[in-house]
């Protein structure tokens, strides 16, 4: 997606593919949001600043 943009050059995609991939990361580009989709908008921007772990179980 990034490269049919233009946002991302060949050199750049070749580079990364050659990575070994230790750390499980993914990308899912399947589900558009509408621009002016604000309930859309809003469960993106909801879960882009979630915590990625459970504060309950931090006992530090």
């Amino acid at each position: 997606m990034l490269k049919e943009e233009g946002l991302v050059a060949d050199v750049f995609i070749s580079m990364i593919m050659k990575w070994c991939h230790i750390f499980a990361f993914s990308v899912d580009n399947s589900v558009n949001i509408a621009r002016g989709a604000d309930k859309g908008i809003t469960y993106l921007a909801q879960y882009i600043i979630r915590c990625p772990f459970s504060t309950k179980k931090n006992h530090l």
